[in-house]
This record gives C-alpha cells, sequence and structure tokens, in this order.
C-alpha cells in the first residue's frame, strides 16, 4: 500500500500549477492553504509561540515557506486563505449552494472569503435589519431650505455630526438623517 502523498509536497505542486496557469481553482487552493496551515503550526511550535504573530514566528513562518517553495503568496492571500480553511465547513455549504456558473467564478481565495462573509453577514443581519423610518418633514422645513442657500460652516458641522451619530452604509438613511438635521434647527 502506498503511503499518501506528503500535503505540503502536494501544497507546492498546487501552488506552482496556480502561477504557471494562472487559474483560480478552489481546488488548488485549498490544497495550497493545507500546506500553508501545517507551515504555520510547524512555525508556531519552533517559535515557541501561542499566537500566529511577533518577530520570532514571522521569522520561523518566512524560512518555512521558502524551504517549502510557498514563498510566493501574498501575506493578505495567504491570510484569507487560512481564515477560509478556519471557517471550511460554512464555506464548503455554502459553495454547494451557489449555481455550478458562480461556484465556478469564485476559486481565489479573497474572492470565497469576501462573497462568502457577505452573504453570512447580509444573511445573519437581515432579520437585525432597519427599516428607514418615513417621519413627517418639519413644519419649518420647507423655510428652512428655502433660506438655506449655500450650506455654511455650522450647518455643515449639524450634517456632519447628524450622520457620525446615525452612521449607516445606507444611503437613502444618510439622506434623511442629513435632510433631518437641517431641517430641525434651520437657523
Amino acid at each position: 500500500m502506498l503511503a499518501p502523498p506528503d500535503p505540503v509536497a502536494r501544497g507546492r505542486e498546487a501552488w506552482a500549477r496556480l502561477r504557471e496557469h494562472h487559474r483560480t481553482s478552489w481546488d488548488e487552493w485549498r490544497t495550497v492553504g493545507e500546506a500553508v496551515k501545517i507551515g504555520r503550526e510547524t512555525a508556531l511550535r519552533a517559535a515557541g509561540c501561542k499566537t500566529p504573530y511577533g518577530k520570532r514566528y514571522t521569522a520561523v513562518f518566512g524560512d518555512w515557506l521558502i524551504a517549502n517553495g510557498l514563498d510566493g503568496i501574498n501575506q493578505q492571500v495567504r491570510y484569507r486563505l487560512l481564515v477560509c480553511l478556519d471557517n471550511i465547513d460554512a464555506i464548503e455549504r455554502w459553495r454547494a449552494g451557489l449555481p455550478p456558473a458562480v461556484r465556478n467564478k469564485y476559486g481565489h481565495p479573497d474572492s470565497i472569503w469576501s462573497n462568502f462573509q457577505r452573504r453570512h453577514e447580509s444573511a445573519s443581519a437581515s432579520g437585525q435589519r432597519r427599516c428607514i423610518e418615513h417621519r413627517p418633514m418639519p413644519a419649518n422645513a420647507p423655510t428652512a431650505f428655502a433660506r438655506a442657500g449655500r450650506p455654511g460652516g455650522d450647518m455643515i458641522k449639524r450634517v456632519a455630526t447628524a450622520l457620525r451619530a446615525g452612521w449607516t452604509t445606507d444611503t437613502f438613511r444618510l439622506a434623511c438623517i442629513a435632510i433631518e438635521a437641517v431641517a430641525r434647527d434651520p437657523d
């Protein structure tokens, strides 16, 4: 019976294929990730560290990457690849639910992680998402906007303060906050 191939050697071969063909195959990246994960664990033990941070760990891990032919992987890509592997069960379930064309589009660790995280966060936040409150405009709003003209420093400060206090990425909500800040105290 043949012994299973060394995961680090398989990772090195997968990395060579990824570089040579400029492909973004998730299966290849997973193989590379398994090798990098072994390297991280080896470097942690060799450096006597508990977390993958610090000068000693970085030096040992860098030497390991060079010795094993995996030093060409960008640090941020390595990080996202390891984060993907730490969440591999959830990511594989998410990928299994994608249409094949979309699944094949997401092959690089950057695209896998960002799209998984976006989908995962939107699914978990969908029940908690606030709706925009539609409140009637204050009675003095038309005159406030008529007198506003070009915004002065005080008006800009009020709007900026209101936006900072109610920060969101929802542009409609931001517009409502800004309008309310101007209408509340027009002078």
